[in-house]
């Protein structure tokens, strides 16, 4: 049985390669969701794919309002908000189609820890509105992240343990558990408040795969979870996912974005 520590850090280091392991050069682009099925921009306008300065698909994210996405802290913690390029309306990652936006700054959540995770959530302000779609932010009241009910995740990222695979959004159906279903990715002092594990319901085997990090965890019209850690091997004997649960940020995030506006008016 592993250390508490080292599982903790192993679990901090999969985070990260979760959002980056596709980031080779002159690889393919970033595979999507394991076990899942096709999806399009077109009836989720409000999925984002979040690419490097040479438009490399790294991590997911989604559109808030006009202006801001949310993604990963993971993600994005490392690098300067201008060699990020945030892409709208493109199901498909292989065509010119949607739109690209630069990002003008990088707001990550005070709660976050690199090693144990903690509110791995990250708001990028954009330079320019898109108006594509949006997802509303989850509240308590709302009671969309229970246990047992059925979410849906979306990304880009791959589909099994190899690399190549479609660049074509797609998504899979997750069973919301406790937290300890998700072990080694969750900890046992880690609080359902701010976490959550979605694991496949009987008939699949769907989890989330390295480029899937940032990506919506979502109903029809809210944004429940964002994607933050998760088995890294894509394959159905493990397939485990992890994602910080929105609805414990959703007061600071609303802060933060009002106070971005203000500054523009």
């Amino acid at each position: 049985m592993a250390h508490p520590r080292s599982r903790k850090t192993a679990a901090a280091a999969f985070a990260i390669a979760l959002g980056a392991a596709a980031l080779v050069a002159g690889g393919p682009p970033a595979q999507a969701i394991h076990d899942g099925n096709r999806s399009t921009t077109e009836d989720h306008p409000w999925v984002a794919a979040i690419e490097d300065e040479e438009g490399f698909q790294f991590c997911g994210g989604t559109v808030l309002r006009g202006r801001f996405v949310l993604t990963a802290a993971h993600c994005v913690v490392n690098r300067s908000s201008g060699s990020l390029r945030v892409v709208v309306g493109r199901t498909d990652l292989r065509t010119d189609a949607g739109t690209v936006v630069r990002v003008d700054d990088i707001w990550v959540h005070p709660d976050y820890q690199e090693v144990a995770a903690g509110v791995d959530l990250a708001l990028l302000t954009l330079r320019s509105e898109v108006t594509t779609g949006s997802l509303r932010l989850a509240v308590p009241r709302d009671q969309v992240g229970q246990l047992g009910q059925l979410r849906k995740v979306y990304g880009w990222g791959r589909t099994e343990n190899h690399p190549t695979g479609s660049p074509v959004l797609r998504t899979t159906r997750l069973v919301l558990a406790e937290l300890q279903g998700c072990f080694p990715y969750t900890e046992p002092e880690e609080s359902p408040r701010e976490r959550l594990c979605g694991l496949p319901p009987d008939d699949g085997e769907g989890s989330i795969c390295p480029g899937d990090s940032g990506g919506p965890l979502a109903t029809r019209d809210r944004l429940v979870g964002v994607v933050s850690s998760g088995n890294k091997f894509c394959d159905s004997q493990f397939p485990v996912s992890v994602f910080t649960r929105v609805s414990t940020a959703t007061k600071s995030l609303r802060a933060q974005m009002n106070a971005s506006d203000a500054a523009l008016s």
